[in-house]
């Protein structure tokens, strides 16, 4: 599938000086409509997408099953949100941070 860009974007190298509708439809084709099936998490992502002007300010969605060794980083006894995890994809550690009250809880048993 291709993106079909307006005719201000389409001659443009370079991503992020694309128009926010432009930007829009490659995040739909990357992500679809609703990559994490949470109206206000997506919200973020897609703002965040128009508004980042390089690749370093994007935040990027990637599915929890695509984390392998996940464990909690909080002080011993105290509740953390925050979890160290491996990513499978590219084999590197990232930092996890778990969401609550969004209106839908999927989190594993293991974010408890």
């Amino acid at each position: 599938m291709t993106i079909k860009s307006c005719l201000k974007c389409r001659f443009k190298k370079n991503f992020f000086k694309c128009c926010n509708k432009c930007k829009l439809k490659h995040f739909k084709l990357n992500y679809g409509k609703s990559p994490s099936g949470n109206n206000e998490i997506d919200k973020i992502f897609r703002d965040n997408y128009c508004e980042s002007n390089s690749s370093k300010e994007l935040i990027e969605w990637i599915p929890y099953n695509e984390f392998k060794n996940i464990a909690c980083i909080g002080i011993e006894k105290v509740p953390s949100k925050y979890y160290i995890a491996r990513y499978r994809k590219v084999n590197i550690t990232v930092i996890l941070m778990k969401f609550e009250n969004l209106g839908r809880s999927q989190a594993p048993p293991s974010m408890g």
